[in-house]
């Protein structure tokens, strides 16, 4: 199926983006359940505020050029190209919450923000990618904009958290180690805490993290708290709080709405 922008407001164009979205999805007299072009243009009518809180968590810096690309295929998304120049597929569909546009901007958050990573180059995005520690950002960033927007109970989080993936398996150290991994797996459950840990149990705020990237996790915890060289070992107390409050290694799930954010955790 072609990629269309029947109805799309402006034809789909704002400052930052493209939009288009897959001919089948479009609501007409033989598919009178397609939730196009509504959908995007809900997203289209919020996209440029969504645009300009990652840019301020990035401190202000820039990325244009993005085509959006609703396809029908499920479970997440994905973007390829350049801080100048990408395209972000949104497959969108399946979930009984897939035609709220909240879905589709939480989406388009958790993609963009990496593309950010690649574009402000601090250290998030290492290599092609963004890696086991950018992938614990996007997720956190992502997480960020449902709560701020209180789109947590929306139930995106039953299905994207990863928080329990880490705690149900031997929990091994992706803090001072940081492999090329962005998948759904107990790597990025451990990024992603850990990147909860920083903001919710020691206090520092989305830009003091945003702003502190290094080669490692450990390496953003040295940053934020000023220590020059490779002293200390942020892991060890991280993990000796999730043990305590956590101590199986089978069956755990932190509560909700937010099942990636555990925090703040008792001494």
């Amino acid at each position: 199926m072609a990629f269309i922008t029947t109805g799309l407001t402006n034809g789909g164009r704002t400052q930052h983006y493209k939009f288009s979205y897959d001919e089948s999805l479009e609501r007409n007299g033989a598919n009178t359940n397609g939730p196009e072009p509504a959908r995007t243009n809900a997203v289209i009518a919020t996209c440029e505020s969504d645009y300009n809180l990652m840019s301020h968590w990035f401190s202000r810096s820039d990325v244009i050029g993005m085509s959006v690309q609703v396809t029908t295929q499920s479970n997440g998304a994905s973007w390829n190209g350049f801080k100048n120049e990408s395209t972000i597929k949104l497959n969108a569909q399946g979930f009984r919450y897939s035609n709220n546009p909240a879905y589709l901007r939480y989406l388009i958050i958790s993609e963009v923000t990496e593309i950010f990573m690649m574009a402000q180059n601090v250290g998030w995005f290492q290599g092609q990618n963004e890696g086991s520690k950018g992938e614990g950002l996007s997720r956190f960033l992502g997480g960020q904009f449902l709560a701020q927007n209180a789109f947590l109970n929306i139930g995106i989080m039953d299905n994207y958290s990863v928080a329990d993936l880490w705690l149900n398996s031997p929990r091994l150290d992706f803090v001072n180690n940081a492999p090329d991994d962005n998948g759904f797996d107990a790597a990025n459950g451990c990024t992603t805490l850990f990147i909860y840990y920083l903001f919710h149990q020691l206090g520092f705020s989305i830009n003091q993290i945003i702003s502190s990237g290094s080669s490692t996790l450990a390496g953003v915890w040295r940053n934020l708290h000023g220590i020059v060289n490779n002293e200390g070992n942020p892991f060890l107390q991280f993990k000796q709080l999730l043990d305590r409050a956590y101590p199986s290694h089978n069956g755990n799930r932190i509560p909700g709405p937010n099942f990636d954010d555990p925090w703040p955790l008792q001494l």
